[in-house]
């Protein structure tokens, strides 16, 4: 077993005894592992035979000006594979991708009060890796806002090789702050929501749009 297949064991085990819900996939702290990061990507989600993944991030903001939470890049020409950001002062998230096909993608949504120096939670579902029907649902605060039909290809089809894929992330300041980012598989997206905080109460939520 790899270091980051251990480390992401001995973290669900320690997940486990913490919540009283908690997810059963195979969680990886990114915050922690991102060395955990290129291996997967890199094709290991699809390898494994992977129908699904889910990345986690909780954030806290103060700042107006447009803020990437955190993106998915290659190192040596600074392409951005994948990028969330926030832009507060148009209250709009907006999420820029390489398709599988090559091509890029910007998606958005508007989403009010997310720059309110509170902890807020974003859940991006990507399924179909294995070929089925793709899609991409993102979730704030245990609720389905968006929804697009297309795969990035980040999730599991980016190029082989060293030093090709890495994680870049919001460093922390007086004013913002990334608290948390995971990536999860092998789970349903109930369980999923549980390690953001959603309540059973919150299930009918999570499916609003589907």
């Amino acid at each position: 077993m790899g270091a980051c297949a251990r480390a992401a064991a001995l973290f669900l085990v320690l997940q486990q005894l913490v919540l009283t819900v908690a997810a059963q996939g195979m969680i990886y702290d990114l915050l922690v592992s991102p060395d955990c990061l290129p291996d997967l990507l890199q094709g290991s989600l699809k390898n494994k035979g992977r129908h699904e993944a889910f990345l986690l991030a909780s954030f806290r903001l103060h700042s107006k000006a447009p803020t990437p939470l955190y993106s998915v890049v290659n190192p040596k020409d600074n392409t951005k594979y994948l990028e969330v950001s926030v832009q507060a002062k148009m209250s709009k998230v907006t999420i820029r991708y390489q398709r599988t096909d090559g091509r890029f993608v910007t998606t958005g949504f508007k989403h009010a009060s997310l720059a309110d120096g509170r902890e807020h939670h974003m859940m991006l579902h990507a399924a179909g890796l294995q070929g089925g029907p793709p899609r991409l649902d993102v979730y704030v605060d245990c609720r389905l806002v968006h929804s697009v039909e297309d795969l990035p290809a980040a999730f599991g089809s980016l190029p082989s090789g060293p030093n090709k894929v890495a994680l870049r992330t919001l460093q922390s300041s007086a004013q913002d702050e990334l608290t948390d980012l995971k990536l999860v598989m092998e789970d349903t997206v109930d369980n999923v929501a549980t390690l953001q905080d959603c309540s059973a109460e919150q299930s009918e939520s999570l499916q609003l749009l589907r």
